[in-house]
């Protein structure tokens, strides 16, 4: 046993200085946008905006980040990955400040652009600059990554609870919650500092772009259906469930934080134990088995009568779907050509988020119109048919 531990934790210490260093920023994103998630829906909640308002800044944020995705993507294979990454850092910033200016609809719709540009130049090229940066050690790259991201969310996540003692002295939900998204703000600009210390590699680029020049193949290209069918399914509840839980059992930032730290707890450990699971059981067995208990748990969640039930099946579904994640991640970086992999990032997180701003823009609507459960069976039922999908088009491809 001893040994064992001891070569697990050697695999993550070989990972390189630049590595460790795009890995540290990630973290201190995570902070940022654990603060972010925790607090923003119960925001526009706290100024008077429903699910439909709500589910509009998805889609604007979803559209803006689909057209700047793909070129965001090019950009950073061609010219480099830093420069989007920390461009990308600074604009989710201001994204957040403007908010806390103003919230009518327009400074919310300016905010959703400016988070679409930041998500769309910033995704690809810092997935894109670890894998350059891990290359033979991906798997424990992207497990390191994502264990990280999930530790700082998870100290966003408990910052949560700020607004619930801010409020016992006196204040309000919606003055405290705008110091929280101040906060937030601070992280993300921070987080473009240790990603300028990255040393990036001028030998290696793109060619000038052409669509018909990408390397698609037949993996690669079953691989973007998944990305847009789960990001389709997706996007009906998961963007909405701090706004679903709020409505529903009459909980504010402190509990739903709470709800994001444990699944990100536990969730890290996991992230880090992927690779070994992968040895262990195979790539298609790890995909399937976390993801059809996570999709059963999400069904169960309507049924729930009081928050402490809804806890208790969210934070393992939490848990199992989001075990997945460095997994797809690696997969989809081992099915590219290296030269491509910024490009294929960008197109694999587009056909992810495009997708899912529209349906979430519709799961606000059938909160408001039809129930506020109904999004959730809905994302169960399309979560059900993806992973028959995985079966049906993986089962013959070699992913290990």
């Amino acid at each position: 046993m001893r040994d064992f531990v001891v070569k697990w934790i050697g695999s993550y210490r070989e990972l390189g200085r630049d590595a460790k260093l795009v890995i540290l920023s990630e973290l201190i994103f995570g902070i940022g946008n654990g603060i972010y998630f925790t607090i923003w829906q119960l925001y526009l909640k706290a100024v008077g905006y429903s699910g439909t308002i709500i589910g509009m800044y998805s889609l604007i944020s979803g559209i803006t980040m689909s057209i700047f995705v793909v070129p965001g993507g090019y950009i950073s294979d061609i010219a480099g990955k830093k420069g989007p990454v920390i461009a990308s850092s600074v604009i989710s910033a201001f994204s957040m400040l403007i908010v806390v200016i103003s919230t009518d609809v327009s400074s919310l719709a300016l905010s959703a652009v400016l988070g679409g540009i930041a998500w769309g130049l910033g995704g690809p090229s810092i997935s894109a600059l670890l894998a350059d940066k891990a290359e033979n050690r991906m798997e424990e790259g992207y497990s390191l990554f994502f264990f990280l991201s999930t530790a700082g969310m998870s100290v966003g996540n408990l910052l949560g609870w700020v607004p619930e003692f801010l409020v016992r002295l006196g204040g309000s939900y919606f003055s405290s919650y705008r110091i929280m998204l101040i906060s937030a703000s601070f992280f993300m600009f921070l987080s473009a500092l240790p990603v300028i210390f990255v040393r990036e590699s001028m030998d290696k680029r793109a060619e000038p772009w052409n669509i018909r020049k990408i390397r698609i193949n037949k993996l690669l290209a079953k691989l973007f259906f998944l990305n847009f069918l789960i990001g389709f399914g997706a996007g009906f509840a998961i963007p909405l469930l701090p706004y679903y839980l709020s409505k529903k059992f009459s909980v504010e930032s402190g509990p739903i934080g709470s709800v994001n730290l444990l699944s990100n707890i536990a969730g890290s450990l996991a992230y880090l134990a992927a690779p070994i699971m992968v040895r262990k059981i195979g790539m298609m067995r790890g995909l399937i088995i976390p993801q059809l208990s996570a999709t059963i748990l999400l069904l169960m969640l309507p049924y729930s009568h009081n928050f402490p039930m809804a806890l208790s099946i969210l934070v393992p579904r939490n848990i199992l779907m989001n075990a997945v994640n460095p997994l797809w991640q690696a997969l989809i970086m081992k099915s590219c050509d290296s030269r491509d992999r910024g490009t294929v990032n960008a197109i694999s997180q587009l056909l992810w988020n495009l997708p899912n701003s529209v349906s979430a823009q519709i799961g606000g609507i059938m909160m408001d119109a039809v129930g506020l459960d109904s999004p959730v069976f809905t994302t169960g039922l399309i979560y059900l048919f993806y992973i028959f999908m995985i079966y049906i088009l993986l089962r013959k491809e070699n992913i290990g």
